[in-house]
């Protein structure tokens, strides 16, 4: 399992990323990735509509053996924000606090990743609220995506941080 895993996460664009493990938690040995490929992950595994609904699912009750079981999403953009599509916070020792969040911005999905990052849901909103803001008066694209490159060349941890 863990060999297609990682071969598929380089046929998908993960250069920055080795697993040895199915959770993906820290390890000595060699689990490591970059917030750049944790958005191209998010972003390849939306395109699975299973995912998605889970991805974007505020609560979910299940039955085992008679009894309910109650589950509600961690990640508060998800019950507060609208055009979000989904997200996942996580907890590493390594990197912290992760938050993924992907909203829905002019009709194209937008993921945003942070480690570390002790103000994560204020980043991630505010990054949403700056690229919808971004719309002219006839409602059509004034920004360019490919802008924001320097940015996702800084997450995989280029000399220039």
């Amino acid at each position: 399992f863990i060999y297609l895993m990682n071969k598929l996460c380089k046929k998908i664009g993960m250069t920055n990323s080795v697993f040895n493990n199915p959770s993906g938690l820290d390890n000595i040995n060699c689990n490591y990735t970059t917030a750049y490929d944790m958005a191209i992950l998010t972003n390849y595994s939306l395109k699975n509509d299973k995912f998605k609904e889970i991805y974007g699912c505020k609560k979910y009750v299940a039955t085992i053996q008679d009894k309910k079981l109650y589950f509600r999403h961690k990640h508060r953009l998800v019950h507060n924000t609208s055009n979000i599509v989904g997200g996942k916070t996580g907890y590493t020792d390594k990197a912290g606090r992760t938050l993924v969040s992907s909203f829905y911005i002019n009709e194209e999905i937008i993921t945003v990743v942070t480690f570390n990052s002790r103000n994560d849901w204020q980043i991630h909103s505010k990054f949403k609220e700056c690229l919808e803001s971004k719309k002219n008066k006839n409602n059509t694209e004034t920004y360019n995506l490919g802008a924001l490159k320097p940015l996702s060349e800084r997450l995989r941890g280029k000399k220039d941080d």
